[in-house]
């Protein structure tokens, strides 16, 4: 311990003598020496402080916001536009055509994509806004993908290769995270009517019709039923109403202005909300039109938010289309960071307005002049009967189902007991029906009556046979017509009535 103690002492010694030896003037040949091998070589500026001399290298080498590697892919936002007509939707389907499969095919051949990447578009992250049924078009849908931006025209090499019906518009740089789906915050869809649609079913239109104030007002009366979140179970298939996602918010829902275009009166219905649903507002639309033409009355939208399974009629697509998708929530969080631009579409207002008219706006007017698409539909909308439907209607009483099939039962024994063979039944074929024939039908109603089950082999096979008869308890005036379908339907709720009140 004390030799290293010695040692340490010896060597200190000897730098400190080497301290000494240094002169001044040797000291500034050293700094000076030093000095060459560092030049400062900033032109005309001299700057000493070595911070500075890093900072400003920095920001020599630095090169501008969201450049780099040109022919690298980056994460875009491109705003498409399309007409529907002719297409199955967006989404790609095999052996279908699609807007997705167009717009991919078209990045291919510009060499924007390898055809890998469109056989499988996830490797591109490529994602939709909002997914359109087959006829639905769009003016402002947006797809974020991966692809090289390196050329200014880039809307123009895929344009190249789309059909004039489908255009990109224009396209943003976004960040690395960015969905076109997961980050919008509203959709916003319109549809194209014409107004004659919201005319009382007991008048007579015309493409002459022009829509009054009054209808005005109740059209927009009840439009904002809608508004607010509410069970939308009734308004699309496939989803129950316990189901979270049933539960839609619209944010609002507004009656434009009637134009009149090619003789015929339009209207386009404005709707904003958060996210909808296969044939969401389709349904939406045609459960206004029946309500405007007094098919139904207004309470019929309140009690489409209950669980009962509801029969909602739905409005042709022809007229549907998608206008806007908001990003407020992007934009507020990166469109004000100096790096990233804001998804906002306002500067080809322009090219939007052209194509609007040029191709959906065109294609509206033309399908209702020439194919009559809202008209013919308006002949079947009174087949839908705005109510349960069969399969959960409860409301006939097991009273109601004895006194059918009873009326049934006395009216084929009267026949046998009297032996008129000049009673003939009402047939569509116009076929009178035999003695054999009613005993068959008053043996199988007794079955019924006394077991509550319904047996198809026992049940007379003519069709749609009528059955009118007199009952001697009510001076001989007519009963209740039944038929075989009602006998069936009658049994089947009679059983389902028996069973719960055995459970009860």
């Amino acid at each position: 311990m004390l030799r290293r103690s010695v040692q340490f002492f010896k060597q200190l010694t000897k730098l400190f003598k080497m301290s000494e030896t240094l002169t001044p003037t040797a000291t500034d040949k050293l700094v000076e020496e030093t000095a060459l091998k560092r030049p400062l070589n900033l032109g005309e500026e001299e700057i000493t402080n070595s911070q500075e001399v890093k900072k400003v290298k920095l920001d020599e080498e630095a090169p501008p916001p969201m450049l780099g590697r040109p022919d690298r892919p980056r994460k875009v936002a491109l705003l498409l536009a399309y007409c529907g007509a002719g297409y199955y939707g967006i989404q790609i389907q095999k052996d279908y055509p699609t807007i997705e499969s167009e717009l991919l095919s078209s990045l291919v051949k510009g060499n924007f994509i390898t055809q890998e990447h469109a056989d499988s578009p996830q490797k591109i992250q490529f994602q939709r806004a909002a997914r359109t049924d087959k006829g639905v078009s769009a003016l402002g849908n947006v797809i974020s993908l991966k692809i090289p931006v390196d050329s200014e025209s880039v809307v123009d090499k895929i344009n190249e290769n789309l059909p004039e019906q489908i255009r990109v518009i224009g396209y943003i740089r976004a960040t690395r995270g960015f969905n076109s789906k997961n980050f919008c915050d509203s959709r916003t869809y319109m549809y194209m009517i014409p107004t004659y649609a919201f005319a009382g079913v007991e008048k007579m239109v015309s493409d002459e019709y022009r829509i009054d104030d009054e209808s005005l007002q109740t059209l927009q009366s009840v439009l904002n039923k809608f508004k607010g979140t509410h069970n939308f179970h009734n308004f699309t298939s496939g989803i129950k109403p316990t189901e979270s996602c049933a539960k839609r918010y619209i944010i609002s829902f507004e009656a434009g202005k009637p134009v009149v275009e090619d003789g015929t009166e339009f209207i386009t219905l404005v709707v904003k909300g958060q996210s909808f649903m296969l044939h969401h507002i389709r349904k939406m639309v045609a459960l206004t039109v029946s309500i405007l033409r007094g098919m139904c009355g207004i309470e019929t939208v309140d009690k489409a938010w209950l669980h009962d399974k509801m029969d909602v009629p739905k409005a042709p697509s022809e007229g549907l289309f998608l206008y806007q998708t908001h990003y407020d929530g992007y934009n507020k969080r990166y469109g004000a960071d100096g790096i990233h631009d804001p998804i906002d579409w306002s500067n080809y207002k322009v090219e939007l307005d052209e194509f609007q008219k040029k191709y959906i706006t065109s294609h509206i007017v033309k399908s209702e002049k020439t194919d009559r698409i809202v008209l013919n539909w308006l002949k079947v909308l009174h087949l839908h009967k705005f109510d349960m439907r069969e399969d959960q209607e409860h409301k006939r009483t097991t009273k109601q189902m004895y006194d059918i099939i009873k009326a049934a039962s006395a009216s084929c024994k009267s026949d046998n007991s009297s032996n008129n063979t000049n009673q003939t039944t009402d047939v569509e074929t116009t076929t009178p029906v035999s003695s054999k024939d009613c005993s068959k039908q008053t043996e199988t109603v007794e079955n019924i009556v006394s077991s509550s089950s319904l047996d198809m082999e026992n049940i007379n096979p003519t069709k749609d046979t009528q059955i009118t008869a007199a009952d001697s308890s009510h001076d001989n005036t007519n009963v209740e017509i039944v038929n075989n379908n009602s006998l069936i339907d009658a049994s089947v709720t009679m059983t389902t009535l028996k069973t719960e009140e055995s459970k009860s």
